[in-house]
C-alpha cells in the first residue's frame, strides 16, 4: 500500500514539475529577412529565449551584432540562425553584406517574480 501511494505521489509531483515547466517556459523571438530588411525591424525577447532569424529573401545575408561578438555567417535563402541572449538590453544589429539593413532587438530579464501567497499546508496521510 505505501509502494502504492509512493508511486501516486511520485506522479503528481512530476506533473507538477512539467506543468510548471511549460507555465514559466520563455517563449521565442522569429524575426524574418525579407528581400532587403529585418521584419520586424525591432523585435524583443527574453533572456535565455531562442531568437531566429529565418532568410525569406533570394540572396544572403548576414546577422551581425554591432556590440556583441555574434554573428550569423552567411545565411543561405531559405536557412535560419537562432542564438539565445543571456543578458537584458537593447542590441543592434545589421546585415554585413548590406549595411543598411539594420535591425534591434531588446531582451528582457526574465526571471518569474514570485509573489507571495498563503499557502494551505500539504499533509500526507499514510494509514498504518
Amino acid at each position: 500500500m505505501r509502494l502504492r501511494n509512493a508511486a501516486a505521489l511520485f506522479a503528481a509531483l512530476a506533473l507538477a514539475g512539467y506543468l510548471l515547466g511549460v507555465a514559466l517556459a520563455v517563449p521565442a523571438t522569429a524575426i524574418d529577412i525579407v528581400d532587403f530588411a529585418f521584419q520586424p525591424a525591432t523585435a524583443s525577447g527574453a533572456t535565455g529565449a531562442q531568437v531566429s532569424w529565418t532568410n525569406q529573401g533570394s540572396v544572403a545575408h548576414t546577422v551581425t551584432f554591432d556590440t556583441l561578438s555574434i554573428s550569423s555567417g552567411t545565411i543561405a535563402p531559405g536557412k535560419s540562425f537562432s542564438t539565445a541572449l543571456a543578458q537584458a538590453g537593447t542590441y543592434t544589429y545589421h546585415c554585413s553584406f548590406h549595411p543598411a539593413m539594420t535591425g534591434t532587438i531588446t531582451i528582457t530579464d526574465a526571471s518569474p517574480t514570485l509573489t507571495p501567497r498563503l499557502w494551505l499546508p500539504l499533509s500526507l496521510y499514510s494509514p498504518a
